[in-house]
């Protein structure tokens, strides 16, 4: 509970001396590329230079990169307009930020231009991502204003740069709209495609455009040499125009180019590790999914479980593999990595994960899953080569490639290994050929609680969770059905069940298949202020059956318990407000110039406690605050807080 205290008293004089200091600025409105008018209509935007600019950027996409934009074409030309336009709804209006300038040793000088082009990519970025195709085709159309504006001369000079004021500006743009102003016109004769779509970001994109302005290529016709020679009669003044429309052009295309990988690209946030030894790749790839879920089990204890072998065989077996992640206390390891023990359910964790082999996975199964944030474990070919299997985990994918954490150490040797490295479809499906595309899936119960986040003392509420044993994926090999199933509810001091309720359930009728749901509840009361975890555990029973495989491993069948726990808070609410005392002050009589005051006060809480104490102190009559955090001093059972010392007749107010 955060308690503020209400009792003001004044320290110090009457008098309160003020000052204001008035600092005079001038800010220069650089417009750029003509809009064609300002748009009355959003869905029939005026065309001008931007439009022309940002519409020709789309002409060398693929169909499937741009389809998005063309579907809302109008909103994407209309957004071009949005950063000179300051009066529409959702106008911005920032035109003293639509410029880049550099020294004349090269050095930036202010990237003010490339920051706002970035920031408008970003925005579009989140929308899309969250589904608001629309907005983000308006954002992406902002964002090409302020690059394309970067064309211009103008937008690169100024009066505080090595280069001065540019003399032609809104004439040199007023010439360019009238031969822009529809998609099909004069300057089409200066677009050509640069034959190649690169990934670049928004600011490097607008930054690349403002040096080639400033400086040009070749280092002659640069911004000052293009505002000296104003003449539209010159051919060179005239190409050089058209050279620097071209480049904003195919910039805007790389910059579109890079977004549309970007928002076919997921990655998942999978922890990595590094196989311990040279055959426990599939060890190290079930502790990564492991440790994404939940504890960070020992890789060496994965490797016992799952009858790891190392010379000659090197090997991992899949369905040992499979049968590491089911593992849980009621079962025993019988490997050879743990010298002269064996253990009984994993350390850190006593319950299994549900596990399913997979034959015959889709890339778009493989996407599929990624989307739904789900690693798998994969068995692959290391290399080209084709010589060893290896296991990787799946952690993400764009529009060309996968992304795999690979536990292989390339100390070791080897090209290939560390976290999320990049292979390309072609050369994933190859390597994924090894076994036949196996995968496995491991995840644990899933369970969505219900319960309330404040309860009342004496009051009965209820608890409910929702329990899903994951569905199988495409292929799998056996689904594992689950067994007396059953959930229980583990509750803080305070906190009981009501009446006739048991803490252990059964869930469902006992039994559970992948990919069904089942629903258990409990009511419980609550006798007194309390601030506690409640912790529910879900289980069930699955049988599993593993080959044998050598050097000596028998086949053999197994029983173990799967399932999932998860702890939440509950508090109970605390409607009785906290006794604040009179506080006191030290020194008690006249405070001298820049002399600290300690501020002292009594704070209590019957229920809950007090959490955090806040003095709040003004010298300037309550226009603004300053707020200290009060400290608790246990010999003297007070809050202290320190007001720093003021000038001489300073009138400080504290609450």
């Amino acid at each position: 509970m955060t308690l503020v205290l209400n009792r003001k008293i004044v320290l110090l004089g009457v008098l309160v001396m003020l000052f204001a200091v008035a600092v005079h600025r001038e800010f220069l409105a650089v417009f750029g590329w003509g809009n064609g008018g300002y748009s009355m209509d959003p869905n029939n935007p005026n065309y001008g230079t931007h439009d022309w600019i940002a519409h020709h950027a789309l002409d060398w996409l693929p169909q499937v990169e741009k389809q998005f934009i063309l579907e809302n074409l109008a909103t994407y030309l209309y957004g071009t307009e949005l950063p000179d336009n300051k009066n529409a709804p959702d106008g911005i209006g920032d035109t003293t930020k639509h410029h880049v300038y550099f020294f004349a040793n090269g050095s930036l000088q202010d990237d003010i231009g490339a920051v706002r082009a970035q920031e408008e990519y970003n925005n579009a970025l989140s929308l899309y991502k969250s589904g608001q195709t629309v907005d983000a085709v308006k954002r992406l159309g902002m964002m090409t204003h302020y690059i394309a504006d970067l064309a211009v001369f103008g937008h690169v000079m100024g009066s505080g740069t090595d280069w001065g004021a540019e003399t032609h500006h809104s004439d040199y743009e007023d010439y360019v709209e009238q031969r822009t102003d529809s998609y099909d016109d004069d300057f089409n004769i200066f677009l050509q495609f640069d034959g190649s779509l690169d990934v670049i970001t928004a600011y490097d994109a607008a930054l690349n455009l403002a040096y080639d302005t400033t400086f040009d290529v070749d280092g002659d016709l640069t911004c000052v040499w293009m505002d000296q020679n104003y003449n539209w009669s010159d051919p060179t003044f005239r190409n050089r125009c058209g050279e620097s429309i071209n480049l904003a052009v195919n910039l805007i295309t790389d910059v579109l180019h890079t977004f549309a990988l970007e928002v076919q690209e997921h990655h998942i946030a999978v922890p990595f590790h590094y196989q311990e030894k040279e055959y426990y790749c599939g060890p190290a790839c079930l502790e990564m999914v492991f440790d994404y879920y939940g504890e960070d089990i020992n890789q060496t204890e994965i490797a016992d479980v799952a009858g790891t072998v190392g010379a000659p065989y090197y090997s991992t077996f899949t369905d040992e593999l499979r049968r590491a992640a089911h593992f849980s206390n009621i079962s025993t390891s019988i490997g050879d990595e743990l010298p002269d023990i064996n253990i009984t359910g994993y350390t850190l964790r006593s319950l299994g994960y549900a596990a399913f082999e997979s034959n015959g996975m889709t890339i778009e199964d493989l996407k599929h899953y990624v989307d739904m944030d789900k690693p798998l474990i994969l068995l692959m070919w290391y290399s080209e080569y084709h010589r060893s299997g290896h296991y990787r985990v799946l952690t993400g994918y764009n529009a060309t490639h996968f992304f795999l954490h690979d536990p292989w150490n390339t100390e070791w040797g080897g090209k290939y290994g560390g976290p999320d490295i990049a292979f390309n479809y072609t050369f994933f499906l190859d390597l994924w050929s090894y076994s036949g595309n196996w995968a496995l899936y491991v995840e644990p119960w899933r369970l969505q609680v219900s319960a309330p986040t404040k309860i009342t003392p004496g009051t009965a509420f209820k608890v409910n969770v929702t329990i899903t044993y994951p569905e199988p994926p495409p292929g799998a090999i056996n689904t594992y059905p689950a067994s007396a199933c059953n959930a229980t509810i583990f509750l803080p001091e305070n906190v009981q069940l009501i009446h006739g309720e048991t803490a252990k359930k059964t869930v469902g009728r006992g039994f559970l298949n992948a990919g069904e749901s089942a629903n258990v509840s409990w009511t419980l009361i609550a006798n007194s202020y309390v601030t506690g975890k409640i912790t529910i555990e879900v289980e069930g029973l699955v049988s599993g059956h593993v080959a044998p495989h050598p050097p000596n491993y028998p086949e053999y069948d197994y029983k173990d318990r799967i399932g999932a726990k998860t702890t939440f808070t509950i508090e109970t609410e605390d409607n009785t407000p906290p006794q604040i005392g009179i506080p006191t002050r030290e020194p008690q009589g006249d405070v001298q110039t820049f002399q600290e005051v300690k501020i002292s006060v009594n704070v209590t809480d019957a229920e809950s406690g007090v959490e955090t104490v806040i003095l709040s102190f003004t010298t300037d009559g309550g226009a603004t605050w300053e707020n200290r955090t009060m400290d608790f001093n246990a010999s003297t059972s007070l809050y202290e807080a320190f007001i720093p010392g003021q000038e001489a007749e300073t009138t400080v107010q504290f609450k």
